[in-house]
């Protein structure tokens, strides 16, 4: 059974928007391969990590190959629902986003230790460092909120 992956990629014969289906039953860890179904010229392509043009498409099939179970950001976030009230003020908002860009390194320093291709590494690594400046950004405002009362941006 093939499962469909959400998301925005790319079919590599015209460039327009395509769906990407994973096979369920092939075993973890023996390079998964997907199929490309284009909405715009209807080409459908097989594709491995090795094939992979697309970025998105390269660290999906990475992800998937070291059997990751859940791709979606949406399920991921859901785990946050109901902990944080909307009537929480700006300080708990940030709280909780701190939290998440720390969760999310530690995902893709994960995924980093699963991966054996080196350009997978290569690109996990890269989104370890942006998820460590996001994180970092976010405490400077909670800081500057928290001591001094006012935001950093903005206009």
């Amino acid at each position: 059974m093939a499962e469909k992956i959400e998301g925005s990629f790319k079919c590599q014969s015209c460039g327009g928007k395509a769906e990407l289906f994973i096979d369920d039953d092939s075993p973890e860890g023996e390079g998964k391969a997907g199929k490309l179904v284009c909405t715009a010229c209807g080409a459908v392509e097989t594709v491995s990590l090795g094939d992979a043009q697309d970025e998105r498409l390269k660290a999906v099939l990475v992800a998937v190959d070291a059997g990751v179970g859940e791709l979606r950001p949406e399920k991921r976030i859901e785990s946050t629902a109901g902990s944080y009230d909307t009537r929480d003020n700006d300080i708990q908002a940030l709280k909780t986003a701190i939290s998440k860009e720390s969760e999310a390194a530690d995902f893709y320093r994960q995924m980093v230790e699963k991966t054996n291709d080196p350009d997978g590494k290569k690109m996990f690594e890269t989104l370890v460092k942006e998820e460590e400046m996001h994180r970092q950004l976010l405490n400077d405002q909670y800081y500057s909120l928290q001591n001094r009362g006012e935001w950093v941006w903005g206009d």
